[in-house]
């Protein structure tokens, strides 16, 4: 089970592995493993990744991948999957939290595997449907980033 935390609005969520298809996690693999990327079938967002070991900062934008200037981020992540290095992906996903208080994230991590995630302004500026859509991705990279370190 993943533990998905909103910094923003305080929302927690329990998400089985099983709720992500295997065809999603071959098709976000090698964006992940190239540290991002466009994300498929939306080409007006970017993916980017700083992985570390045992966790991974991630955030999805708009803009050209070529303009870092351009972009827009809508949420910035924190995923942790392994115990050692916990306290360091914490006080990351509590660093984050702080661009767009408040910060409503416990002081204690939840068990592994979990992801943080700060929603941005600019995700005010999407469609309803497409916000919906966030939240699915965020653990869709989440699960997959998890599934590339245990292979």
């Amino acid at each position: 089970m993943l533990t998905h935390l909103t910094s923003t609005t305080g929302h927690v969520a329990r998400t089985p592995r099983a709720d992500v298809a295997d065809e999603v996690i071959a098709l976000l693999a090698p964006i992940v493993a190239a540290g991002g990327g466009q994300v498929p079938h939306t080409p007006e967002w970017h993916l980017d990744l700083w992985p570390e070991a045992g966790w991974a900062a991630f955030q999805l934008a708009r803009g050209p991948a070529s303009s870092e200037a351009g972009k827009r981020p809508y949420f910035m992540a924190v995923a942790c999957w392994q115990e050692d290095v916990t306290p360091e992906a914490w006080a990351q996903a509590h660093k984050l939290a702080q661009l767009a208080p408040p910060d409503q994230l416990p002081a204690d991590p939840p068990p592994l595997p979990w992801l943080s995630v700060t929603l941005l302004p600019a995700v005010l500026l999407l469609p309803r449907e497409r916000i919906g859509m966030l939240g699915d991705l965020e653990r869709c990279v989440a699960w997959t980033l998890v599934e590339q370190t245990a292979t």
